[in-house]
């Protein structure tokens, strides 16, 4: 999260969410005529949005103004429209790949022209979302299911008996992997339902060693490091990792949905979900020495 500030690094920045981005001022022909409106102020970024929820009162939970010992809830910026508007254009080019077939003789190769279009459509929808995904701490491995992978597969293996075969073998071809699309949209939409936060933990890292994690957690490494440190024993996408920013070290509570993106378990999304619920009734760590350093909090005018 290099491009916050310190002051936006837990809270987020305000243009990330259209309640609290404003707007500017509308004016009667687009960019030219008299303001229909004034536009809305951008407002201050709650410390908690209405699909937020909080742990249970067995967690102690720091505060965004005060500071103090505990988790804070740290936000990203929600990577659904960088991905699914790129998506949605990728439609236009798997309808446009059709134009070629349907009425031949207009291109110098109208197998190769509609070949091309088909991949720029895949690309706008995996290249998107391969970078939302390294920008996050989610799991790009995870990025394809395994039905798109089958449908990909198949999609593929099929493709060149087109031009050995048959030319309207190209139509199966072109199903499995419109098929394949459609199901990773539904993926996309099932991993987007959450908001895309994780929960951090300030940590004196020569405390690692010898701290003692609640009993349904299992250390990966005694030693700290930037990366995995621990893992619960029932629900493996509840993971502990080290973190830094600047000098200092926390403890972040990562739980990656089966899609591979990250997602807040305390959402009203994740909240039905009982059984990571009931695995978050108690916190990985119940000790809780070090206060929030000041500069990742609230500034006073702000919360005022």
């Amino acid at each position: 999260m290099a491009e916050v500030t310190d002051a936006e690094w837990l809270l987020g920045s305000q243009d990330w969410w259209p309640s609290t981005a404003g707007s500017k001022p509308q004016r009667k022909h687009g960019i030219i005529g008299s303001e229909i409106d004034e536009g809305v102020e951008a407002s201050e970024v709650p410390d908690r949005f209405s699909w937020e929820t909080v742990p249970s009162e067995n967690w102690t939970i720091s505060d965004y103004a005060k500071g103090g010992n505990g988790w804070l809830r740290q936000r990203f910026k929600p990577p659904a429209r960088s991905v699914l508007i790129p998506c949605s254009w990728s439609l236009f080019f798997f309808v446009a790949s059709v134009v070629p077939l349907v009425f031949p003789g207009n291109t110098s190769d109208d197998q190769m022209a509609a070949l091309g279009l088909f991949i720029i459509g895949w690309a706008m929808t995996i290249i998107p979302a391969w970078n939302a995904m390294n920008i996050l701490p989610s799991e790009p491995s995870r990025l394809f299911g395994m039905d798109t992978w089958i449908s990909v597969l198949f999609g593929s293996a099929v493709f060149p008996l087109h031009i050995l075969v048959d030319p309207r073998i190209g139509w199966i071809s072109y199903a499995a992997l419109l098929y394949g699309w459609w199901r990773l949209m539904q993926r996309f939409q099932s991993g987007f339902s959450a908001p895309s936060n994780r929960w951090l933990l300030p940590f004196d890292i020569t405390n690692w060693e010898n701290i003692a994690l609640s009993k349904e957690w299992e250390k990966d490494s005694n030693r700290w490091r930037n990366g995995p440190l621990a893992h619960h024993k029932e629900e493996k996408n509840l993971r502990l990792y080290g973190i830094s920013r600047g000098s200092h070290r926390f403890i972040a509570l990562h739980y990656i949905h089966d899609s591979g993106w990250l997602n807040d378990p305390f959402s009203n999304s994740v909240e039905a979900n009982q059984d990571i619920q009931r695995h978050l009734e108690t916190p990985p760590l119940a000790k809780c020495d070090l206060s929030w350093p000041h500069q990742f909090l609230r500034k006073e005018d702000e919360s005022e």
